[in-house]
């Protein structure tokens, strides 16, 4: 009875983060970094940042600050830093991307360019 028990908790846990999100990310992954996870979102990639979104309005929100200056934007973003260079194709697209859990600090030149400390790292994105 034991093992079914594990079997049911792996379960459990497998599936939670098959719905993870980028909001649920950003609140866990402080606690979880170094696990390689799969996310879903809307990616958007510009000038100097590769961010996976909750949606396409909580992307909206942010770059034309529909909610006023003060909104906290970031809570529904990810930053994101690509494998492979060749990820312009995905702009504008919902995608899944699987990647190493970091937290960026202060101290990193990369701080100057995320929408959020949580992001992930190895990042292989793929079309959802």
């Amino acid at each position: 009875m034991t093992w079914i028990a594990a079997a049911l908790a792996m379960s459990a846990a497998a599936n939670s983060d098959t719905q993870l999100t980028p909001t649920k990310l950003a609140e866990t992954g402080k606690s979880r970094v170094g696990q390689t996870v799969t996310v879903s979102g809307y990616f958007s990639y510009v000038a100097d940042t590769r961010a996976l979104w909750e949606s396409r309005s909580a992307y909206l929100d942010a770059k034309l600050q529909r909610r006023g200056s003060k909104a906290d934007y970031w809570t529904k973003c990810i930053t994101v830093y690509p494998e492979l260079g060749n990820v312009r194709q995905f702009n504008g697209k919902r995608v899944r991307i699987t990647g190493r859990i970091v937290v960026v600090g202060s101290d990193d030149i990369r701080s100057l360019w995320t929408c959020n400390s949580v992001a992930l790292e190895k990042a292989i994105i793929s079309p959802e």
